[in-house]
């Protein structure tokens, strides 16, 4: 994905930059690529964001064969990842000056 976007190794994939990519992409050569985009913005935006507005690696795992985001039980994927996201925040009210990225 991140030759198909022109994003270096170690930058960070954010929503920005994939919509200016999602943009500029024309041809149905780039089809499947714009697919893959808008899923990532879809899923990195709406079923788990994150506090940065990045796309993470488990979005980007998600994306990497579109024929199989049907597949997957995004139901439990939301569930999990709002049930961690609860954790961390118990656990910055029991410790205030404890960081938990």
């Amino acid at each position: 994905m991140r030759e198909q976007l022109g994003v270096l190794e170690g930058t960070s994939i954010t929503t920005n930059m994939l919509l200016s990519k999602l943009k500029s992409l024309k041809g149905a050569e780039a089809k499947v690529v714009r697919l893959r985009i808008f899923y990532l913005i879809l899923i990195s935006s709406y079923l788990v964001p994150t506090m940065q507005n990045k796309a993470d690696k488990f979005a980007v795992y998600c994306t990497r064969d579109i024929a199989k985001i049907a597949d997957y039980d995004w139901c439990s994927i939301v569930y999990e990842h709002l049930r961690k996201l609860s954790g961390l925040e118990k656990m910055r009210q029991a410790v205030p000056s404890m960081v938990v990225s």
